[in-house]
């Protein structure tokens, strides 16, 4: 497996080559087998999904796909919760069962079907109800990575299914496929986002304050007596710190604003390499220094995102039970104190440059060793606060660290505001969802879905149908639905020009529309809301990239996706 494999890399890291022909051949097979996503978060995200354990209650339309976009990417084991047989309805919805399985067991038919596609997951199902599993196994709900509700139980159940893992620290993803509406909500008090790999990426450099090693580097060249070849092969970063330092001595200062920056741009061009008629030649090296100086020089030492997290409540009291990522955030704190100088350890990353090899492997060399110098401070103030905590040695290891000292710049907490709990209870935690400027609002529409969903959930629990299911009670339904629509208006505290646009017959058609499908899960939105879960669970494993906080609502019949953080 690829944990394996991450294992190995790093220790050959440290300095101990190792290798054998089946862990080359196992590398092998992986990289061929998952090679684009590999590219997207790498080994050690791949071997998180892999040590991944998920549970999907409900094996409708929207559960299977949701599982299947988690399988094909090798997923590490899954479990299916489901009392349901298989009916005809689901025939028509529900690409993971077959006539030949009508009257079988649901969970069983497509956890058998899912592990077709790919025998490096594991798979098993549960025939039970959500309740049984809260009255009598709440300990083995609390053993899975993240759990995803694709059917569509009660407030009542969902709340304690919520609270459950809420206190646990487990996520929650419910989602669902109700007619041409979809719908995502990602309940989780807290997650930590190691690898948040913003879109404006800007490399720490310390081409304003150069280490050592980088200094005695830039210092061994000589501008002025070095061959045309060499000029014009020289790292621009080596530039950048040589001339900030001219230009240091000679306006006291380095340029910090957008005025300043130009003229040091126009400096650094005019140390360009002349032919006989004073025209500078066409040096590469150079023009890539330029477009670096808005970006790189005068740039923040910590960003204000981790200044906030070192001031948080749970980076300062550290306790025994803290997760590992305070415990790290909370030595890079201490590190930025003290050893960093107001600096947070050195990723080690650079960018792609024009240059010589040799010039460039000595700069990526100098990168190197001072970001393991760095990570290695780092590493034993974990250790002196993991010893304090009374946490074993080795409770967070070197390989760890230096993964959040590569990314410390764009470390995330993502603070879910609201708990299930909350959002059922309405008032000031839903009002946010309630937003629109007319009735053809995609905004307005989108508010008026996640009532209806409300409503029919209300509905449900009243009658234990949805409405819709039976042809002769539509109208009777339609009112039923409006009535609870009315009521959720209120206890969520829609404002008064919401109120004005949800006006009765707005609400009428609303009602009748969402009774009109019956509670049948379209194939089309079901796949699409199976794909953004898959993606989501996939943030929510490896730890990369932003999830979503907290709700996405989904109209098909427009194409309109939003989301908003209740």
């Amino acid at each position: 497996m690829l944990t394996e494999l991450a294992d190995l890399k790093e220790f050959v890291q440290e300095g101990e080559p190792v290798s054998t022909p089946a862990m080359n051949d196992l590398h092998s097979h992986k990289v061929r087998k998952y090679d684009r996503q590999l590219r997207l978060w790498g080994d050690h995200g791949q071997a998180a999904l892999e040590g991944a354990k998920l549970c999907l209650i409900g094996a409708t339309s929207t559960g299977t796909e949701v599982l299947k976009n988690l399988v094909l990417p090798g997923v590490g084991s899954f479990c299916v919760v489901d009392e349901e047989k298989v009916t005809a309805s689901d025939l028509g919805s529900n690409f993971f069962v077959t006539a030949q399985s009508l009257g079988q067991h649901r969970a069983e038919v497509v956890t058998r079907l899912l592990l077709e596609m790919n025998n490096d997951v594991k798979g098993d199902y549960v025939v039970d109800s959500l309740d049984s599993l809260l009255a009598h196994r709440a300990s083995w709900l609390q053993s899975f990575s993240v759990i995803i509700v694709a059917d569509n139980p009660s407030e009542g159940q969902l709340s304690s299914l919520s609270s459950l893992l809420w206190n646990a620290g487990i996520p929650l993803v419910i989602c669902r496929a109700y007619g041409t509406i979809g719908y995502i909500r990602i309940v989780h008090k807290q997650h930590h986002v190691i690898e948040s790999k913003p879109d404006n990426f800007v490399p720490d450099l310390r081409v304003e304050s150069p280490f050592p090693q980088l200094q005695v580097l830039c210092d061994s060249f000589n501008l002025e007596t070095m061959h045309k070849k060499q000029h014009s092969h020289l790292p621009y970063v080596i530039l950048l710190v040589k001339f900030l330092q001219q230009w240091r001595a000679q306006h006291g200062t380095l340029p910090s604003t957008f005025k300043e920056k130009s003229k040091f741009r126009e400096y650094i061009d005019e140390q360009r390499l002349k032919n006989e008629d004073g025209v500078p030649f066409p040096e590469e090296n150079f023009e890539e220094a330029c477009k670096a100086v808005m970006k790189t020089i005068a740039v923040p030492k910590v960003p204000g995102s981790l200044s906030t997290l070192f001031d948080d409540p749970s980076c300062v009291n550290l306790t025994k039970s803290s997760p590992k990522f305070w415990i790290v955030v909370r030595a890079l704190k201490d590190f930025t104190e003290t050893a960093g100088d107001g600096f947070l350890p050195l990723s080690g990353a650079l960018p792609d440059m024009f240059s010589d090899t040799e010039s460039f492997i000595k700069l990526q060399t100098v990168y190197k060793e001072k970001a393991d110098s760095d990570a290695e401070v780092v590493f034993e103030k974990v250790q002196e606060f993991c010893y304090s905590l009374g946490l074993p040695k080795d409770h967070i290891k070197f390989s760890e660290v230096k993964h959040y000292c590569r990314n410390a710049a764009f470390l995330t907490c993502i603070q879910m505001t609201a708990s299930l709990e909350a959002e059922y209870t309405g008032g000031s935690a839903v009002s946010s969802v309630l937003r629109g400027v007319s009735e053809d609002d995609a905004e307005f529409r989108s508010s008026m879905w996640y009532v209806m969903l409300r409503a029919v959930d209300r509905f449900y629990s009243e009658t234990s149908r949805f409405p819709g299911s039976a042809n002769s009670t539509l109208d009777e339904d339609a009112m039923m639905v409006k009535f609870h629509a009315s009521k959720l208006l209120k206890i969520c505290g829609a404002g008064v020009e919401f109120m004005a646009l949800a006006a009765d017959e707005v609400l009428e058609n609303y009602a009748k529309e969402v009774t009109r499908s019956g509670a049948e899960q379209l194939h089309s939105v079901a796949a699409f809301i199976g794909g953004c879960v898959a993606q989501e669970v996939i943030k929510l494993v490896t730890g990369q990239y932003v999830p979503l906080n907290n709700t996405l609502i989904y109209d098909a019949s427009s194409c309109y996706t939003r989301t908003v953080q209740i």
